[in-house]
């Protein structure tokens, strides 16, 4: 606080500054020298003008050393500076700092009270800054210098703008001081943002997408701009040559080393706005990578991550994200051929690549690797070796065969290509891989084929023994034999053959051979069986001619007999149900179906459905063998114990095997588990007590126990005293408990009926449909509440300070009483103040039955002080709990009745137009019990706002001791001379208590004008034609005030352009701009030549006397661009030379057609250029790149070129000749030239061997002599020429197929196709023939063709398939013919020995001659079988048949011999003597006879003995041996012994069957069974245990036994029945 006297001080200087008038002017009086200096007020206080005091005049705190102001004789102030040291601060967020000030004064200051308070700011309080409003008082003493605190908040926001805050300083003291009162504080934010992408690297498919991560370490006060572009590497190159800061491409590790091209992404680029909060966000780009078909390298291009903000402070951390492209796209390669076969003499092949589908870029070559296993090294060469380059149209791979003059086997490899490691997107289709076979030729190849290596038991297939290498084995013969091997468990009666061809001669014409084998079925579920079948040469000195080159393809074929049986295996039931925590169980199954004669296993396991193993049972998963003496096994299953609640649960025991020959009947039991466990439910207290005040009452119902399932419990209420619906509302709920969820909490509403009452009770109770849950119910009490309403009869009053007294009322709204209750009437001040505001005695109120209404007296009371509307609640309030107020306070509010008066310093202000600032006061008059807000704003008049002057807009707080604010007008300066401007200071307020004045404000004008004059248009482009150039010239800035006027003037000045030649000139052409006018232009005529020539220019400039104009630019040029053309040309027709090889050196020649060329300074340049079109340079011509100059007086120019001549068969050949100008106003043509081949090429065809007429075709090639030559494709006609063959029946003819021969191969083969026919005949002949239209190319010879006739006829004997039964007449031996003959053969056929011997059991045949031809292909022979009486065995001879040799004829015998069996149809009668027999039991043996009744033995005959039970027990009634017994033709009768045995069993007559049984079909039986009857010799005694007994009649009973003595092997029937004696039943 400052001192009392100090505050009288201040207030009495500033009475007598009221008073007193500005001064004008003033005069400094020099104490030291007594010379006054007239100067000004500014002057007077500049430290400047101070330097003219002496040093030695008196101490400066010495009043005689002061200088004042003298006006009229009156004193002034002393001399002052006290101000900011600078107008602009700049500072930084870093926290407290300082604000200097300084402070000079030529000797002691009376009082000076200054204050720095902040007039106005963009930053915000407490965020960007910190500071208070500080106060410095200087009490008759030099002042010293001072400091202003003032703290610069550090908010870590980036990118904030530039904020400013205004400091002033405003004087307190009354007391004028000059200097810089204001300052400007400017806050610079220093914090750096830093943006980082994530990730740095992408790999993405053609036609992909990619998102990534932009992050930002802070928070912002703008939103960040972002652009991604994507960029190929050479553009990104070009950004880091004008750009440091980004990384060069070589720095970045996984770029791939392949640019890509704008056409392989969208190179749109994004925008993006990141927003202010700091933090990652995504970021998206669909569709940036595009989707060609081009196989190609990955591709890398460049997102650069750039921000449009230009502010410096935002940093990168990763600001490049690199993009690999992987192609997607395929190419298919295929090979011109799946197989390459060579021979060791055959020459070369070649093997091309070819594309199949797909493009690949013309930028790329693939490597192709490839590898051939196994390795040819030594056999063959390659070429190119390892790798070829396959340059998107072709690839050649070149195989030569050596010939090491070795008999070899074949040798085959296959050669694997693959795409070199780096290489994508390259696949071969259908395969990699090609065939290679290289054979010897003279190598002989044996190959044995059966129809299926595994077979089915039961079944017949056919092996083959064929020669398969080389194609011709004329005229050789090859003996091979054939060996049938049994592989253990295999024996050889699992198979068998009845062919007994197994030593073939394999010929020419007989190449292949077949047999058949038969495989045996049974009944056993057993081993696959395995055989084979290998092949040899015969051991005879035939087959030593292809012992040392004949391989075996395989020399063993290995054949599998496939076993078919099976065994079904199943459960012994399907389900089973057991009680939770009870004894295991056994699960069986067994073999239900089929034989085992081998081990088959199975497994056993569970499968869980609800029961989980482990938890809920036990059973070990197991694997159980079956075999022939195991047939049954069991598996235990544990039921497991838990304290789980859950419903039956299941679980599937299972069998499976991965054995096929099992099947399952009954592969699922399914195994039910009964749960034996209970749950608890009941509330969380058994009684509830709530009141009745309509609350609600909150209960939980909770579970005891484990569940694995939900429970379902419902909750409802059951009345007691208490009423549903009005008491209490209805409860009803359902819920579901699991494990997880065991408590519930439910709500029941109370119902307020406001009748007093007693307490009233209801059930809330449970009840579940689940029978292992125990409920238990609960209480709930409702204790009664009830109560009145009371308030006040208004909410609000509003009355007037010293108005009359108001009554304030109290009554009773609702209820019932019928008691006292007392209500306290209180006053509780909000802004009023009881005893100065208004008085209100403080009350108790007693209401009852009979008063429901009271009222207080309320006085409001007056003041002096201007105050806002002051309130002051008047409250109700009570300790009676059966009492509620609806209206508990009454607001009174009172109104003020006094004023204040507010308005400016002075009614009006004058301001100069020089930038500066005015400086006003506003001033309130009166007291303030609270503040006063009040506006200042300005009102234009003739001064325009943002004009003239900035606008003002400032909001000011008066309180009782803030009554006066000093504001700022800032003048502008607008640079237009004009009259003085006026504008309005206007007060405004909303206080109603609140006068108010407004201020004038006048500004006075300083400035000088300057207006800015130039062309918007430096360079003007414009056609030569005959037209007119409008030529403009601006104002840019710079105002003309009118009626004034501004003259500029325009000329035009000669370039390479001349005036009156190529544009008409101007000179000093007036342009008139006035304050209207910013434009103005004038005309240039431009003329038009027909000269060729190039651009040319002139300038057009301005100029003015007037000093008001200023020039932005002086000169423009105006470009007048040439459009007349020049054209080339030659004489040539199309421009096209065709020239022959052996032409040597060709000269054209070539001139101006169309068009003038200036004479001048121009000349032009014509370049020919040569370009290859398929002819080489250097090789087929020879032509230079040269360039001829044309000018207006050499207007013709003639080229040279050589062509070469070589000896090469080529194509056509071609290079273009292209003429042509930098200048697009000349145009020149394009000669192509014609280079024709006139050399020639003989063409041979390559010798073919014969070939078999089965053949599908033959390969005809066309081979060029001195390939070398050949440098283009020739075309050549084939035609066939019948011989023997015949066109249609044995080829399909050539008719004019071409066939073309290229320089890379010099080879070209194509088929013709046979037509094989089925007929036996002999070799036929065709020959084929070349032509062709081109006189390049001559022939050799005509190439002439065997056919060699491979077909084969089969004759097959026939015998019965069955054997012949003895007696049955004859039958016919069968000769057919399998295939076509063309000649007649003739057979004989003969009928040889066996067992059975002709003229005894059939008639022999001997030599019958049968003649076949392709009309009668069978004939039958009849045989006749002659019948005996005798039985014996079965019998067999032999018809054979032989062939005549026919020359040519290629016919096998299979069979040449078949046997043929005869059956006996004779037979013999055997049987028992008797029928019957009956023995006693133990008693002696008995004989039982059986004998030959009826036939005649001619061989042996077996009959068994054997018996079968009926009643009687081998070994325990009986003995009775099973024999065999032979009988012939001395024995014809046998006995066997039949023992009874003894025994002690009770027991009845038991029988026994003696049986006869034979395998022998000739033997029949007349008695074959006897029945042996065993009579009992064994007797049971049955009687009671007592033979008397006595009872007492007393109502009892009395036991008895019945007893048997004796062993029993049946039951006895013994009926016991009371005899009455004396006594009576």
């Amino acid at each position: 606080m400052a001192p009392l006297g100090l505050l009288i001080f201040a207030f009495s200087a500033f009475l007598f500054r009221g008073v007193e008038s500005q001064p004008m002017s003033c005069f400094v009086q020099n104490p030291c020298t007594g010379t006054p200096e007239t100067t000004t007020h500014e002057d007077c206080c500049s430290l400047e003008r101070l330097s003219g005091i002496p040093e030695n005049c008196g101490e400066r705190a010495d009043d005689a050393c002061n200088i004042y102001y003298r006006v009229s004789g009156e004193p002034c102030d002393p001399c002052q500076i006290i101000g900011f040291e600078n107008s602009t601060i700049t500072l930084t967020e870093s926290g407290p700092q300082t604000i200097p000030i300084k402070l000079f004064s030529l000797g002691l200051i009376e009082i000076i009270l200054l204050t720095a308070s902040i007039t106005s700011t963009n930053a915000t309080e407490n965020v960007d800054y910190s500071f208070t409003s500080q106060m410095f008082d200087y009490l008759r003493r030099v002042p010293s210098d001072t400091d202003i605190d003032i703290d610069i908040i550090n908010d870590n926001i980036a990118l904030e703008p530039i904020e400013v805050i205004d400091i002033t300083l405003i004087n307190r003291g009354f007391i004028d001081i000059f200097g810089p009162h204001d300052t400007t504080i400017i806050i610079i934010d220093e914090d750096v943002l830093t943006i980082a992408a994530n990730p740095s690297f992408f790999e993405v498919q053609e036609g992909g997408s990619i998102s990534f991560t932009l992050s930002k370490d802070k928070e912002t006060a703008v939103p960040v701009d972002i652009t991604v572009t994507p960029l190929t590497y050479r553009q990104y190159s070009n950004k880091t040559a004008t750009n440091n800061n980004l990384p060069s491409l070589s720095s970045i590790t996984n770029a791939p080393s392949n640019p890509a091209e704008e056409q392989d992404f969208n190179s749109t680029a994004i925008q993006l706005r990141t927003g202010n909060s700091s933090g990652s966000f995504p970021v998206s780009m669909n569709g940036l990578v595009t989707d060609d078909t081009i196989v190609e390298d990955p591709e890398g291009f460049v997102l650069l991550i750039e921000s449009t903000n230009p502010d410096p402070r935002i940093r990168f951390n990763n600001q490049i994200i690199v993009i690999q492209i992987n192609n997607d796209d395929t190419l298919s390669l295929m090979f011109d051929q799946s197989t390459l076969r060579l021979s060791e003499n055959g020459g070369s092949l070649s093997l091309s690549i070819l594309p199949q589908a797909g493009v690949m870029s013309e930028l790329t070559n693939t490597v192709i690797n490839y590898q051939v296993t196994p390795s040819l090294a030594g056999d063959v060469t390659f070429l190119p070796a390892n790798s070829l380059v396959f340059d998107g149209t072709s690839a050649v791979l070149r195989i030569t065969p050596i010939d090491d003059q070795t008999l070899e086997d074949i040798k085959t490899a296959i050669i694997t290509f693959q795409p070199a490691s780096n290489e994508s997107g390259i696949q071969f289709s259908p395969t990699n891989s090609v065939n290679v076979i290289i054979t010897d030729d003279e190598n002989v190849t044996l190959s044995l084929i059966s129809d299926s290596t595994f077979v089915s038991e039961g079944s017949s297939f056919n092996v083959c023994v064929s020669v398969t290498e080389p194609n011709d084995v004329a005229p050789h013969f090859i003996p091979v034999s054939l060996t049938l091997i049994p592989y253990l468990p295999t024996q050889e009666g699992d198979y068998s053959t009845m062919d007994s061809n197994l030593s073939p001669i394999l010929t020419q014409r007989n190449r292949s051979t077949c047999f058949l084998i038969d495989t045996d079925e049974d009944q056993m579920t057993e081993e696959d069986e395995m055989f084979g079948v290998s092949i040899a040469l015969q051991s005879v000195a035939e087959a030593d001619f292809f012992r040392s080159r004949t391989s075996f393809n395989p020399p063993v074929l290995n054949l599998t007999i496939i076993n078919d049986d099976s065994v079904t295996i199943g459960f012994t039931m399907e389900s089973i149900s057991v009680v939770e925590g009870s004894n295991p169980v056994s699960i069986c199954f067994r073999v239900n179906e089929g034989i085992l004669a081998r081990n088959v296993a199975v497994n056993v396991s569970s499968s869980s459905n609800t029961a989980v193993i482990g938890v809920d049972y036990s059973l070990p998963s197991s694997v159980f063998i079956f075999n022939s003496s195991v047939n049954e096994h069991c598996v235990s299953f544990v039921p497991l114990e838990d304290d789980i609640i859950e419903n039956t649960e299941t679980v599937t025991v299972l069998l499976s095997t991965s054995d096929p020959a099992v099947n399952f009947d009954i592969s699922r039991e399914t195994v039910s588990i009964t749960d034996n466990d209970r749950a608890s439910i009941d509330f969380s207290q058994a009684e509830f007590t709530i009141r009745e005040d309509g609350s609600t009452l909150s209960y939980s119902v909770i579970l005891t126990g484990n569940l694995d399932r939900s429970i379902v419990v419902s909750v409802n209420d059951i009345p007691g005293t208490a009423t549903r619906d009005v008491d209490y509302s209805n409860v009803s709920e359902t819920i579901t408990f699991t494990n997880s969820s065991k408590r519930f909490t439910g709500v029941l509403r109370i119902i307020n009926d406001s009748i007093v009452e007693t307490t009233e009770t209801l059930i809330l109770a449970l009840s579940s449909s689940d029978q292992f849950v125990d409920l238990v119910n609960a209480t709930v009490s409702i204790a009664d509440v009830s109560n009145v309403s009371i308030g006040f009869t208004m909410e609000s009053i509003s009355v007037e300070e010293v108005s009359n007294p108001v009554s304030i009322c109290v009554r009773v709204n609702e209820g019932i009483l019928a008691r006292n209750v007392a209500v306290n009437v209180s006053s509780s001040s909000n802004t009023a103040v009881i005893g100065v505001d208004y008085s209100l005695p403080s009350s108790v109120f007693i209401f009852n039955s009979s008063v429901n209404e009271h009222c207080v007296s309320f006085v409001p009371l007056e003041d002096d002080i201007i105050e806002n509307t002051e309130t002051v609640a008047v409250l109700l309030s009570t300790s009676d709990p059966a009492v509620n107020f609806d209206i508990s306070r009454e607001n009174v509010n009172i109104r003020d009745n006094d004023r204040a008066s507010i308005g400016f310093s002075q009614a009006s202000f004058i301001a100069s137009e020089d930038g500066s600032t005015l400086s006003y006061s506003v001033i309130l008059t009166g007291n303030l019990d609270r503040s006063i807000v009040v506006s200042v704003n300005d009102i234009p008049g003739t001064a325009t706002r943002d004009v003239d002057y900035s606008n003002v807009s400032e909001t000011i707080t008066f309180t009782n001791s803030s009554k006066r604010f000093t504001g700022v007008l800032r003048i502008i300066n607008d640079s237009i001379v004009e009259t003085t401007e006026t504008l309005i200071l206007a007060l405004s307020s909303s206080d109603r208590f609140v006068d108010l004045v407004n201020a004038t404000v006048s500004i006075a004008d300083s400035a000088t004008s300057r207006v800015n004059f130039g062309f918007p248009v430096l360079s003007i482009p414009v056609n030569e034609s005959d037209q007119t150039l409008v030529v403009c010239v601006d104002r840019f800035s710079g105002q003309i005030e009118s009626p004034r006027e501004v003259i500029v003037l325009l000329s035009t000045v000669d370039g390479t352009a001349r005036g009156g030649s190529d544009y008409i000139s101007i000179s000093m052409v007036q342009l008139v701009f006035n304050s209207t006018v910013m434009s103005k232009c004038a005309d240039i005529n431009i003329r038009q030549d027909s000269l060729y020539e190039i651009d040319e220019y002139f300038n057009a400039i301005i100029s003015s006397n007037d000093v008001a104009v200023h020039f932005i630019n002086n000169v423009s040029t105006i470009i007048i661009q040439d459009n007349d053309m020049l054209a080339i040309a030659t004489s040539l027709p199309s421009n096209t030379i065709n020239v022959l090889e052996s032409n040597g050196t060709v000269q054209f020649c070539f001139n101006v057609s169309s068009g003038a060329i200036d004479s001048t300074s121009t000349a032009v340049t014509i370049d020919v250029t040569a370009t290859s079109l398929g002819a080489t340079e250097g090789v087929d011509y020879s032509a230079m790149n040269r360039s001829f100059t044309f000018v207006s007086d050499s207007m013709t120019h003639c080229y040279s070129f050589n062509v070469t001549d070589d000896q090469n068969v080529e194509n056509e050949e071609r290079f273009q000749l292209a003429l042509s100008s930098s200048s697009p106003r000349v145009t020149a043509p394009t000669i192509t030239v014609n280079i024709i081949d006139d050399d020639g090429i003989t063409l041979n065809f390559e010798s073919v061997p014969p070939v078999s007429e089965e053949a599908q075709f033959v390969t005809v090639c066309v081979r060029a002599q001195n390939s070398q030559f050949l440098q283009r494709s020739v075309e050549v006609l084939l035609n066939t020429i019948e011989g023997s063959a015949a066109e249609l029946n044995d080829f399909l003819p050539l008719n004019n197929v071409p066939l073309t021969i290229s320089p890379e191969i010099g080879v070209n083969c194509t088929n013709i196709t046979l037509q094989g026919d089925d007929g036996v005949e002999g070799t036929e002949t065709f020959s084929v023939r070349m032509s062709s239209t081109s006189n390049s190319v001559s022939f050799g010879d005509d190439l002439r063709i065997q056919l060699i006739d491979d077909d084969v006829a089969t004759v097959r004997l026939i015998g019965p398939t069955d054997a012949v039964s003895e007696g049955g007449g004859s039958f016919d031996a069968r000769v057919e013919v399998i295939g076509k003959l063309e000649i007649p053969i003739t057979l004989s056929l003969s009928t040889l020995d066996g067992t059975a011997l002709a003229g005894e059991d059939f008639n022999g045949v001997v030599n019958a001659s049968i003649m076949l031809s392709g009309t009668s292909s069978s004939q039958n022979v009849p045989i006749t079988i002659r019948e005996d009486d005798l039985v014996e065995g079965e019998e067999s001879f032999t018809i054979s048949l032989s062939l005549r040799p026919v020359e040519g004829a290629n016919i096998n015998l299979s069979p040449g011999t078949v046997a043929v069996m005869i059956s006996d149809n004779d037979d013999v009668t055997i049987g028992f003597l008797m029928t019957s027999l009956s023995v006693e039991e133990g008693s002696s043996p008995v004989s039982i006879c059986f004998r030959v009744n009826e036939g005649i033995l001619a061989r042996n005959v077996a009959v068994n003995v054997s018996s079968s039970s009926n009643t009687a027990v081998i070994g325990v009634d009986y003995n009775l041996p099973s024999s065999v017994f032979i009988f012939n033709s001395s024995v014809n009768e046998h006995c066997v012994s039949f023992v009874p045995l003894e025994d002690d069993i009770i027991e009845n007559t038991e029988t026994v069957t003696v049986l006869l049984s034979t395998s022998d079909p000739a033997v029949n039986f007349d008695i074959s069974r006897e029945t042996v009857s065993i009579t009992d010799n064994d007797r049971a005694s049955i009687g009671f245990s007592q033979a008397s007994f006595i009872a007492s009649e007393d109502g009892s009973t009395l036991s008895y036994s019945v007893i048997l003595t004796g062993n029993l092997d049946r039951s006895i029937v013994v009926s016991v029945n009371d005899i009455p004696g004396t006594a009576t039943r």
